[in-house]
Order: structure tokens, then C-alpha cells, then sequence
């Protein structure tokens, strides 16, 4: 009976670049080349079941078998496609283009689940017998191929049922008029060793086995153990498809939570929060002054994003606005190593469609005092789109910057503080009084947010690192801002139910200050 083999390209795209071109050439290969695919089930059989009796036994007339004949291919209807991007050289400021052409295929998850999946590659040798050990031995190295081709080729593969109904389209080449010329094994020399003796000879000494620098080093044009083959292709084979919209965004409401991933040479530290919070905000609104800008009339005023910037109109003019539906700018450490690498953007009013180009656009930090930053947009939605901890229900939250007190001590009046506040050592103490207060306000904004009992942290120190409030910047870039006179403290909250967040109060809140995470499963804990 006959062996037929499956291939699905999990994200969608084949990348491999055939014997003897460049990667920057201009056809990927197609059909994925049979040598390629026997080599990668050697792979699999000496990297990941080298002491399977079953697979050591019957991996050489597997082999054998599937490298008496072409295979015939069933393939799925695919395209071209390609990304550019350049790479360092040793020499400063000089960069290369890499050019990284592959084929393009339906994503599997993207198709129904029938037995002919229009995103399968199937491999088929007619006249190919195996013996029940033998296939048992095939499909064993066929669990254990992830990829084939370059790394990027994600790749589930399985061997098929003999009675599995494949309708080959692209065989031998009969001379049609599409065709493609891929690697195929030579059955009489696959199992040689045409190579001088070097104490790294591969143990079976097969020409299978080679590595590809090897073959290249001895001047091979060709992999000894491999040979041409030509195959007609089929009229669906890498067509271009006509270009079409791309469709909607698909999300639950209004977007109010856009994510970033961070890089650079150096990312920042956590105490740089604050900082780095208003670098963002400015690169925010720069951005949505040139988008909404682009179809201004000369003359109109400046584009102004109320979300963005927090205020009424454009500076020197504008106004802080009441609430807090605007945006907070949330730079996190996520991997407990004291730098920053993610940046969270929250407004509970939501973005417009020229805010959300602006997020788009934001994909690097000019910052005043350090290094050029490089941001990735890795997810826009609401908060139960994440996984985010910041936004993960739970009953313990911790500081993971410091509260600071969004009002000074009142002396005198109605209202004035208890006096022993205004002892220097009251200064943590105060900061309490004054989250009491804020966290009643948060209450009467989310409804039925329940009351926490407040902890101060231990010798008043945040976060993995045991950070003391004071080395924080905390004082803003704008005048007058006395965020390093206030009383700041750290704090632990333990609420009776598990609440979701995020959790962001005092001064400067919006800015990263004062943000709580959950405490026992992050950087918060202290």
C-alpha cells in the first residue's frame, strides 16, 4: 500500500531556500524538496529518539523506501510573499539587506476541519511498502518534526492512513508548462559516504547525513546522495492573489488598553518610571498631531488629543481635565530584574481611530537623559484581552512603585490632620491617610469596589530589588512639580475578594506612580 505523508504550516509560511541559492534570490523553494524532508527525519531520529529500538531498527529501510521513488505532492493553493529588514555588520554603521522570500499558505486554524484541509502539503509514494514496524517507525520521526526548513516553518506532520484518498497535483515533470526543480535522494547513493575520513563521520557514515558546510567545503555542486528532479506545478502554485482590505479589528467593545514590548541597548531602570512615562506621553501626542493633522486645512488649530494629553486644549492653554478617564502611562518590570520592559497605555474613555494610528506609530523613545528606545505594539483591546498582571483579579496587591500623597498636610481648618502627623518620622503614616482617601474615591468611581486593609511594606522597602521610595525620580520635567517634597511610602492591599486592576493612585499616577500589582506572582512583592 502506499505512504502518504501530511505537512501543515502552523504559521501559515514555508521558508526554506533551495540547494545552491542565496536567500535574498528571488523563488523560495516549492515544493518542499524530499532530500530536505529525509534529512530533517534523520534529524529527528538522532537529536530526539537516538535510543528508540524501534526507530534505530527501521530508520535505514524507512529511508530506503521512501528514497526508491519521487514522491507525488497534493498542494494547497499558496502565494509569495517576503519581509525585509537589515542586519549589523562588524563594520560600524554598516548594515546588509536581507531580503527573506517563502511561500504562503492558509494557517490550519483558519480552515475547516476536514480531511482535505486546503493548508496541507501531502507527500505521496505510490509504490512505497512499508511493513507495520516500518510505519509505526515513520510516524514515531514524524512526532518529532516541529519544522522543516528554516526554524521560522512551523511544522505539524503525520503519516496518513493507506487508505487516505490524496489527488496529487504536481508530479515528475511530463513537461508541463509550470515547473519547479527540487532535491531529490538517489536510491543508490543516499546510504554512501562520498566524503574523505574525518573523525566527525556521522554514525551510520550516510551521504544523508552531511552537513550542508561540509558538502560545500569538498566542492560539491550537488549533496552526493541527491539528485534533480523537475516537478510540474499545478496553476494555483505561488499565484499572486489580488489585493484586499484587511479586515476589521475584531474586539470586544472600545479599545482602552494598548501594550508595549521594550527594547534598547540598555532598557531602564524601574526607578526611571516616571520618566520614562512622560517621554511617552510626549512621543504620543507628537504622533497624533501628525496624524490627524495630515487632512487640516493651513491655518486650522493644532490636532489635540484630550485622552492623550490629560488636558482641555493645547498647551500653554489647556487645562487638567476632571476624573481620570484619560490615559496612565504604566511602564512595568515584568521579569523581576529591576529594568523596565513593557509600557501599558489605559483610558477608561477609550481611543479613537487617530489615537489608535498614533499607538501604531509609537515604535521608538527619543529620551532626553538616555539611550533611544525601541517599543512594539504586542496587543490593543480591553483589559480582559491580557494576561497583564496588572489587570489580573487578586486579593493581595503591593507597591510596585511608590504612593505618593496627591495633597500636602493640612494645618489648619475643618478639615486639618491630626498633629501628630507633622512629626518627621509620620511622613509614611501620612501617605496612608491619604490612600485611605483615594482609595475611597476609586471606590465611588468602580461602584462596588470593595475596602482593603492597608499594610505598610516592610522597612517601608518595594519590589524584588527592596527599593526605597526615595530612589525614584519623582519630581516631573514640568515647573513646580513637588513630587519629591511629598510623603511617599509602599504599601500592601488586602482586599476581601479578589479584585482585577489596574490599581494606579496618588500624584503623578498617571505617570506610573503609585501603581500596585498583584502581590506573590510579580515584581511587587515586598
Amino acid at each position: 500500500m502506499p505512504v502518504t505523508i501530511s505537512l501543515q504550516f502552523r504559521a501559515g509560511r514555508y521558508h526554506a531556500t533551495a540547494w545552491g541559492q542565496h536567500v535574498n534570490d528571488e523563488q523560495p523553494e516549492w515544493p518542499p524538496s524530499p532530500w530536505r524532508l529525509l534529512r530533517a527525519l534523520a534529524a529527528v531520529w538522532k537529536q530526539k529518539c537516538p535510543d528508540d529500538p524501534l526507530v534505530c531498527k527501521h530508520a535505514a529501510a524507512v529511508f530506503g523506501h521512501l528514497a526508491a521513488e519521487a514522491p507525488h505532492f497534493q498542494l494547497p493553493r499558496a502565494t509569495l510573499g517576503h519581509t525585509r529588514h537589515y542586519m549589523p555588520e562588524r563594520k560600524p554603521n554598516s548594515v546588509t539587506l536581507v531580503l527573506d522570500r517563502f511561500v504562503v499558505v492558509s494557517r490550519p486554524s483558519d480552515q475547516a476541519e476536514d480531511a482535505q484541509g486546503t493548508s496541507t502539503v501531502y507527500v505521496h509514494w505510490p509504490t512505497a511498502r512499508l511493513a507495520v514496524e516500518e510505519r509505526s517507525a515513520l510516524a514515531g520521526m514524524l512526532e518529532g518534526l516541529t519544522y522543516l526548513g528554516r526554524a521560522e516553518s512551523w511544522c505539524d506532520a503525520r503519516l496518513l492512513p493507506e487508505e487516505f484518498p490524496v489527488q496529487p497535483n504536481s508530479r515528475p515533470s511530463t513537461n508541463g508548462e509550470t515547473t519547479a526543480t527540487v532535491l531529490i535522494p538517489e536510491p543508490g547513493a543516499w546510504d554512501q559516504w562520498n566524503y574523505r575520513p574525518s573523525v566527525n563521520r556521522p554514525d551510520p557514515a550516510w551521504n544523508l547525513l552531511a552537513e550542508s558546510a561540509d558538502v560545500q567545503a569538498a566542492g560539491f555542486e550537488v549533496p552526493p546522495g541527491a539528485r534533480w528532479k523537475t516537478y510540474d506545478l499545478p496553476s494555483t502554485a505561488l499565484m499572486a492573489e489580488p489585493a484586499r482590505s484587511a479586515p476589521p479589528l475584531k474586539v470586544r467593545g472600545q479599545r482602552t488598553v494598548a501594550r508595549f514590548l521594550l527594547d534598547g541597548k540598555v532598557l531602564p531602570l524601574v526607578t526611571d518610571t516616571l520618566r520614562l512615562a512622560e517621554d511617552a506621553r510626549e512621543g504620543l501626542r507628537r504622533r497624533y498631531r501628525w496624524v490627524a493633522g495630515r487632512q487640516s486645512e493651513p491655518g486650522t488649530a493644532v490636532p489635540h488629543s484630550e485622552v492623550f494629553s490629560g488636558k482641555n486644549a493645547p498647551a500653554p492653554h489647556g487645562k487638567p481635565l476632571k476624573g481620570h478617564g484619560h490615559a496612565y502611562y504604566l511602564p512595568s518590570d515584568e521579569d523581576r530584574d529591576g529594568h523596565i520592559d513593557h509600557l501599558t497605555i489605559y483610558a477608561e474613555t477609550g481611543f479613537n481611530a487617530d489615537e489608535v494610528a498614533a499607538l501604531d506609530l509609537l515604535r521608538e523613545l527619543s529620551r532626553p537623559e538616555a539611550e533611544e528606545l525601541h517599543l512594539q505594539l504586542i496587543g490593543l483591546g480591553r483589559p480582559e484581552d491580557f494576561n497583564a498582571l496588572m489587570f489580573t483579579p487578586n486579593k493581595i496587591w503591593a507597591s510596585a512603585t511608590p504612593f505618593i500623597a496627591s495633597r500636602q498636610l493640612k494645618k489648619r481648618g475643618q478639615k486639618k490632620d491630626p498633629a501628630e502627623f507633622r512629626q518627621p518620622d509620620m511622613r509614611v503614616a501620612f501617605a496612608q491617610r491619604v490612600l485611605e482617601e483615594e482609595l475611597q474615591r476609586l471606590a465611588e468611581r468602580r461602584g462596588d469596589f470593595p475596602q482593603p486593609v492597608i499594610e505598610p511594606l516592610d522597612q517601608n522597602r518595594i519590589g524584588p530589588l527592596q527599593l526605597r521610595p526615595i530612589q525614584f525620580k519623582r519630581f516631573r520635567r514640568k515647573a513646580n512639580d513637588g513630587g519629591g517634597r511629598r510623603s511617599a511610602g509602599g504599601f500592601r492591599l488586602v482586599f476581601p475578594e479578589a479584585v482585577p486592576g489596574p490599581i494606579c493612585l496618588g500624584h503623578s499616577s498617571h505617570f506610573g506612580m503609585g501603581l500596585f500589582l498583584p502581590s506573590g506572582c510579580s515584581d511587587a512583592d515586598g
